[in-house]
């Protein structure tokens, strides 16, 4: 198992917990980041995830995962009403969401010129997450678990510095 550089874990963290409980009004926690092995790729599933890319000085990807019903009261949360479906609503503020998340923690080290592409969202039952270190055993994936008061979230990152 490859060890990994947290200059980018800490912020992505930070903007995380930022958003969620200031914005939100949900307290969430950060548990222990690992890296992820083949094991916890297929014990990882998701019902939405969020994906944004990462290029310039730093190669990677953001995501963020979620079970249907735990997406559902975020979305109730951003929108200030209850989502009684798990529609584009639902779906467009997951994508915003990693959106911010990434935007944030990209400024989070600024010394490095990183830019973020659209988010793409995926939606569906049981959905596993696989990044760039499926292929590049250099690049490890650091799984990052939150708990909050509506339930469990994930962020995935993959990420390599280049210079």
């Amino acid at each position: 198992m490859s060890a990994y550089n947290n200059k980018f874990v800490v912020p992505v963290i930070d903007s995380l917990k930022n958003l969620f409980n200031k914005t939100l009004s949900l307290e969430v926690n950060e548990r222990l980041p690992y890296i992820m092995t083949n094991d916890d790729a297929t014990a990882s599933s998701f019902d939405i995830i969020s994906i944004i890319g990462l290029s310039g000085e730093v190669r990677g990807s953001v995501i963020l995962g979620f079970k249907r019903e735990v997406a559902m009261k975020v979305s109730s949360k951003y929108w200030q009403k209850e989502m009684v479906e798990f529609d584009e609503d639902v779906f467009d503020t997951v994508g915003e969401l990693v959106n911010i998340i990434a935007g944030n923690a990209k400024q989070g080290i600024e010394s490095y010129r990183i830019y973020i592409s659209l988010p793409t969202v995926f939606q569906g039952s049981e959905i596993k997450a696989t990044t760039l270190s499926r292929t590049n055993k250099d690049i490890p994936t650091i799984m990052i678990p939150f708990t909050s008061d509506v339930g469990d979230m994930h962020v995935i990152l993959s990420y390599k510095f280049e210079t």
